[in-house]
């Protein structure tokens, strides 16, 4: 069964997606993979990747499966995006268009819009610990 990614991580992933400049400089998919995968080594290093995961399981299979027809290939969800979208900031959207569809596929809400009225980084900081 699949897990659902925390709302803090979701909070995460909104004002990565409305903000990208806040944390990654720019709208670039692959500033957002080196992000991700920056995100998901301190996890591992604190012993709280179980608990903390940006990404739904099962994503690059869905990605695989949507782009390939099969799970098998040693691509990730990042590069087929990539190879798939004519510059890096159309990936960059197109991953978070996917993101949501799968999150809807395995029965579990898009991530939300960033609302600067009751959205803030400090939020995100509370919610991450």
């Amino acid at each position: 069964m699949n897990a659902d990614i925390t709302f803090g991580e979701r909070k995460l992933l909104s004002c990565l997606r409305s903000k990208p400049g806040i944390f990654i400089g720019t709208a670039k998919l692959s500033y957002l993979e080196h992000f991700i995968h920056g995100y998901d080594t301190a996890m591992n290093f604190l012993g709280i990747k179980q608990s903390h995961n940006i990404l739904p399981e099962g994503f690059d299979e869905y990605i695989a499966l949507k782009f390939l027809g099969t799970i098998w290939t040693p691509k990730n969800s990042f590069d087929l995006i990539l190879e798939n979208s004519f510059d890096e900031e159309n990936a960059f959207d197109t991953f978070f268009g996917l993101l949501d569809e799968y999150l809807l596929v395995i029965k579990f809400q898009p991530i939300p819009l960033w609302d600067d009225e009751t959205d803030s980084i400090e939020q995100i900081k509370v919610l991450l610990k």
